[in-house]
């Protein structure tokens, strides 16, 4: 294989050609060589590219520290995250309009359960307060406005609340669990709404958003 190829850069896969001893298959990012024994199971993954090795069976490889799946130490949270049937309850009484329009959910401390925190009718300026400065949350959130003929409309939306100051584990955790919220609800039913300020959700710009969806 030609030196100036790209996979022949430290972090990258070397194919053995034929004949060839089988290379050491450990390639860390600074190009120092580590057998397979050493390694820490954290900084394994199996390699599904049959072309590594010559087409051998594929083997764990080190990921290099600027691997998209590297994940520094205590950041790893489950993607597997369960939706509690209090936010289903919670979501079909705000569908069916029956004295609730918000429903702030969170996570429980083993970040792997979606629950209610609270439901209410609230203004919006109440629920800018609800929303905590330094934590995730998930809101749905039935949003009245103005359609551009002047008729009253809503619109049910899915909030991701990840403000800036949020731990980075927290805030990988509630990116999955909004994809689990919108899935296991009524998905085609809510507009989803990124945020990490309150700018962000500012009323007019919801509104705006709520019109053009």
């Amino acid at each position: 294989m030609d030196a100036a190829d790209p996979r022949n850069d430290a972090g990258h896969h070397r194919v053995r050609q034929a004949g060839s001893p089988r290379p050491a298959c450990s390639a860390r990012g600074d190009g120092a060589r580590l057998r397979l024994p050493r390694l820490s199971t954290s900084q394994l993954h199996h390699c599904g590219n049959r072309q590594c090795h010559g087409g051998h069976t594929p083997a764990l490889i080190e990921l290099p520290s600027s691997h998209p799946r590297h994940g520094r130490k205590g950041s790893t949270v489950s993607i597997n995250i369960a939706v509690d049937d209090s936010c289903i309850s919670a979501f079909w009484k705000l569908k069916s309009k029956r004295d609730i329009n918000t429903v702030i959910c969170r996570l429980n401390d083993l970040l792997d359960r979606c629950v209610v925190e609270h439901e209410g009718n609230l203004t919006h300026d109440e629920l800018m307060l609800a929303l905590p400065a330094d934590e995730p949350r998930l809101v749905i959130y039935d949003l009245p406005f103005a359609a551009g003929d002047g008729t009253r409309q809503n619109k049910i939306l899915l909030i991701s609340w990840l403000p800036q100051g949020a731990a980075p584990r927290h805030k990988a955790a509630y990116g999955h669990a909004h994809t689990a919220l919108r899935d296991t609800l009524d998905g085609s039913q809510l507009l989803p709404v990124q945020s990490t300020s309150a700018p962000d959700l500012d009323y007019h710009r919801l509104a705006s958003h709520a019109r053009t969806a």
